[in-house]
């Protein structure tokens, strides 16, 4: 369910006061002051807050800048055992929790622990997404819990670049995911991934993905069928589309490259086995998955230089010795 507050809705003189408390109803108790109060522009802020399953997913934009902090005092009378992962927009915050202080520019993300004194504080307007998770739903050791405090990951970094314009996304386009099955368990999958790499100082860890090598052998196990397809290889799984995109994206290629280029591999075995030489390229084309014999000659010429008949002609036994004569 989609929720949008806004200040534009409010007189003028009762703004900052109703932005303290929209900002306190969508997220928790906090305490938010409005930066440059002297100015002469009214405070212009909105959220729109969204539900995706267990994940909260709200969008804050104000074209003054903002202080916000979560102190010891207001986790006594609120605890929230949640964390929560804030992804810079637009504009600069500074942002810190458990010792750490970062800078974050538009791309850069942070995870916070809403039980534990954090403070965002940006100079100027700014727009951030915030992404709150139940605790107990987000997997990760709790001996790495207080690792992530305050932790950073750049939109330059490996998993950054991966997880950046993913959540951005999500935030901007919520509504149509609202109702994507699992979506949520996925996107934590990820934001796990995310966690790990900056908790356990590891190396990109979606492209030895667990779940990867099922995949590829669901993919092996199906290529003769033309309908094979990522949305068919997600429901198979029980995510969504696109986290399994993101999982291909980890290996540097997409499902339809792969799916593509194990057919062509399969293709090539087969029209190389003497055993076979009597089955025509169309019909091992059709066997592997491909509808359309033209389209099959032009992928597989793409792929390898050569039209499927050439390649028959000089990898099987069979059409060699036929030649040679």
């Amino acid at each position: 369910m989609r929720v949008t507050l806004t200040t534009a809705t409010q007189r003028p003189q009762d703004r900052e006061s109703y932005w303290q408390d929209v900002m306190c109803q969508t997220f928790l108790p906090l305490n938010v002051s409005v930066r440059n109060s002297e100015s002469s522009e009214s405070l212009i802020g909105s959220i729109t807050a969204h539900s995706i399953g267990t994940l909260e997913v709200a969008t804050v934009a104000a074209n003054r800048g903002l202080r916000i902090v979560r102190s010891r005092e207001s986790i006594s009378r609120s605890p929230r055992d949640h964390f929560a992962v804030a992804l810079q927009l637009d504009g600069r915050s500074v942002v810190a929790q458990s010792g750490r202080e970062a800078l974050l520019r538009p791309g850069d993300l942070v995870f916070w622990d809403t039980d534990h004194p954090n403070v965002l504080d940006s100079g100027g307007p700014l727009r951030f997404a915030v992404y709150m998770v139940p605790r107990h739903s987000f997997p990760l050791p709790v001996r790495s819990v207080h690792r992530i405090r305050g932790a950073t990951i750049r939109r330059d970094e490996a998993i950054g670049r991966l997880l950046s314009p993913f959540l951005t996304r999500l935030a901007t386009e919520a509504d149509s995911y609202a109702a994507s099955p699992a979506l949520d368990v996925a996107t934590l999958e990820l934001l796990a991934v995310a966690a790990r790499e900056v908790t356990e100082g590891g190396t990109l860890s979606l492209a030895s993905h667990p779940l990867l090598p099922s995949v590829h052998a669901f993919i092996e196990r199906n290529l003769a069928n033309p309908a094979l397809r990522p949305a068919l290889i997600a429901q198979h799984f029980g995510i969504s589309t696109r986290y399994l995109h993101i999982l291909f994206a980890g290996q540097d290629t997409t499902v339809g490259a792969w799916i593509r280029q194990r057919r062509l591999d399969a293709c090539r075995r087969t029209l190389a086995r003497p055993n076979l030489a009597t089955q025509t390229i169309a019909a091992i084309a059709h066997q592997w998955g491909f509808v359309d014999a033209a389209h099959f000659s032009r992928t597989f010429r793409t792929a390898y230089g050569v039209s499927p008949r050439q390649w028959r002609t000089a990898n099987n036994p069979v059409f060699r010795h036929i030649n040679a004569k």
